[in-house]
């Protein structure tokens, strides 16, 4: 996503477009889409919105699960990340582009859209882990029932 030049526009106060990369908030963000970005303060993020944070690890633009600890997750992964300094908080996703549409996820439409799109995004990746659970079982054979009181049994 945006580089460094980027995050130094940003820690001065300047609002910044970046070219998304990366599937981990599909189905709202996804690979090649533009994103406004717009400085903000940890005190300025409400749980759901989309924060951009700059660390050793490079620059992420995940969903908000908790401000305080700041605690991030992308719509797509079944796991929050590790916590965040909130000195790492370099701005917010306002806005949304991806072709010839334009979707400010601050208004009514697009405020709701996101929300579905976190849903979707979660729902997709629990459908996906027990699908891979299920292939495993097959592979793995028949399981066997453990009993309480005897151990394994047939």
């Amino acid at each position: 996503m945006a580089g460094s030049a980027a995050v130094k526009a940003l820690r001065a106060g300047l609002a910044v477009d970046a070219r998304m990369r990366g599937g981990s908030m599909w189905p709202l963000l996804r690979t090649g889409d533009w994103i406004r970005i717009e400085p903000t303060m940890t005190a300025s993020l409400s749980r759901g919105d989309i924060a951009v944070v700059h660390d050793e690890r490079g620059v992420v633009a995940h969903r908000v699960v908790s401000v305080e600890p700041l605690i991030l997750r992308g719509d797509r992964l079944a796991a929050n990340d590790p916590p965040y300094d909130p000195s790492a908080l370099v701005g917010r996703v306002r806005a949304l582009r991806r072709g010839p549409l334009a979707i400010d996820l601050d208004g009514v439409l697009g405020g709701a859209l996101s929300r579905l799109s976190a849903i979707v995004g979660r729902y997709v990746t629990r459908a996906a882990d027990a699908a891979v659970f299920r292939r495993v079982a097959r592979r793995s054979g028949p399981c066997r029932r453990l009993r309480p009181d005897r151990g394994p049994s047939d």
